[in-house]
């Protein structure tokens, strides 16, 4: 009787649970760059280092200088999101965009990339590709003085095991200085 009620709660449960499951749809990263771009190349290179780690977020790499054919995307986007450079990369997600990369804008980008892959974000990329209206109030990401401390403090020069190993490289080529002037010296 235990083993009914039980299956009973359990398959009545189960139905419920699945009901309240939304289907989400998944976030589009664009990173438009250019082929022989160096900055573009090291920003692709970290950007497919995560990949994997954003489930609900596809990450979409658009070639805009060899293929004519991405440059009227790339203007659409630039007008919508009142981009004004000229240059390559240009990153966007959501609301927000960056141009050009440097290590400094890999946190913000993450905790961005985090908010996204978690609640979803909007995917405004498709509506200007389908030409439909759309109405961004878009958001420029720069680094602070806080992400590049992050980052520095995650470099391995500026670790604390690379600041003790300074200090004694630095010592021991003191020492060796001081044994040469002191045998000079007693010549």
């Amino acid at each position: 009787m235990y083993k009914k009620i039980t299956y009973s709660l359990i398959i009545l449960l189960s139905f419920f649970i699945i009901s309240n499951v939304e289907a989400k749809e998944k976030t589009n990263l664009y990173i438009f760059y250019g082929e022989t771009c160096p900055y573009c190349e090291e920003e692709i290179t970290y950007l497919k280092k995560i990949e994997k780690k954003y489930k609900n977020i596809k990450f979409n790499y658009i070639e805009v200088w060899e293929h004519k054919d991405n440059e009227k995307l790339i203007e659409q986007v630039k007008e919508e999101y009142n981009i004004k450079t000229k240059g390559v990369p240009i990153t966007i997600i959501d609301k927000y965009y960056f141009t050009g990369y440097t290590e400094y804008i890999t946190p913000i980008l993450n905790r961005t990339l985090d908010k996204c892959n978690k609640n979803g974000c909007n995917n405004y990329i498709e509506d200007i590709k389908d030409n439909k209206e759309v109405n961004i109030e878009s958001k420029k990401l720069v680094y602070n003085e806080e992400d590049k401390l992050e980052i520095d403090r995650n470099n391995i020069l500026f670790d604390n095991g690379a600041y003790l190993f300074w200090i004694v490289i630095g010592l021991s080529v003191l020492l060796i200085i001081v044994s040469f002037v002191v045998i000079k010296f007693k010549k």
